[in-house]
């Protein structure tokens, strides 16, 4: 929320209880899949005579509006303003019968200061890593088509001597820990860590690779670019967008396991200059996302004929 206003405005909280806040212009919900954010930001405007804005990040578009297309429909096209992660987000949504005129597509951001490149070697050599690393992160899930791991894994070490870091939990951990055991496959579990240490295990890697099924922006990507690191990954949602010229996207169909190991052994083989990487991932930082998040609240109060952000 943004507060701009000299009045008060109640408001009712989960348990019911009524407080008061400083008045505020814009409503601004994200998200619509485990909490209706958006719904909820459409009744407190209509309450309040305040206009509301909705980002869409990927599952509630991708996974919840095919089973509550009205619902979405209505609450996307009475907000203000709807801002989605890529535009392979927007199409989908467009494609449920979203008309789109009032959107605006404004990426996920990263913290140059936090995904930085670091000391490759130094970090390998802690993790008791020698050769190639290819790296894994995220939800150990189907959507994430964490499953065909150990099939990846495989097509890239019969073809090349490489080594392979998985940092990450999920349903799937086990069953894809006994098959690459199983397989005699090169893999170190590291587990869930913690947001600020994921940079330190990403800069182990050579490439990284997201070959998930379905994916909002994928901003893992522009968080491994920011190391340094080239990503593989596949075609589905704004995974393309947030590559860009900063790896290799993989299409979807048959021998796609096969196809995207061979993907991954030739940025192994050909490098992508770190130092490019590194700038592609700054233009992705969140202060230049927040100054365009700014100009969609100005936008908005420009229009409903508030003060500016």
């Amino acid at each position: 929320m943004i507060n701009h206003s000299k009045h008060n405005t109640e408001l009712i909280n989960s348990e019911g209880t009524v407080h008061k806040e400083q008045g505020f212009h814009i409503i601004h919900a994200h998200g619509m899949y485990d909490a209706p954010a958006g719904l909820v930001a459409k009744l407190l405007s209509q309450k309040l005579s305040v206009p509301y804005v909705v980002t869409c990040h990927g599952s509630d578009i991708n996974l919840a509006m095919p089973l509550a297309k009205e619902l979405y429909v209505d609450v996307l096209e009475n907000a203000a303003k709807v801002i989605f992660v890529s535009n392979a987000l927007l199409n989908k949504a467009k494609s449920f019968g979203y008309a789109g005129e009032n959107s605006v597509v404004i990426p996920n951001g990263i913290e140059p200061d936090t995904f930085k490149p670091l000391d490759k070697e130094k970090i390998k050599e802690e993790l008791g890593l020698s050769k190639k690393v290819v790296g894994f992160v995220g939800g150990l899930k189907e959507v994430k088509r964490a499953d065909k791991l150990p099939d990846i894994f495989s097509h890239i070490s019969s073809i090349y001597d490489a080594e392979f870091l998985v940092v990450g939990d999920g349903e799937l951990k086990e069953g894809i820990e006994n098959e690459c055991k199983k397989r005699r496959l090169k893999v170190k579990f590291v587990g869930s860590v913690p947001h600020e240490d994921v940079p330190y295990y990403m800069n182990a890697m050579d490439v990284m690779i997201l070959p998930s099924r379905n994916e909002g922006f994928g901003a893992v990507v522009i968080e491994a670019q920011g190391c340094g690191v080239a990503v593989v990954g596949s075609s589905n949602g704004g995974i393309p967008e947030a590559i860009g010229d900063g790896g290799i996207v993989v299409e979807e169909g048959e021998n796609f396991e096969k196809r995207f190991a061979q993907s991954v052994v030739k940025l192994l083989e050909d490098p992508i200059d770190e130092s490019y990487l590194r700038n592609r991932a700054l233009s992705f930082s969140w202060e230049s996302i927040v100054e365009k998040e700014v100009e969609v609240y100005n936008e908005v109060l420009n229009r409903f004929g508030g003060s500016n952000a």
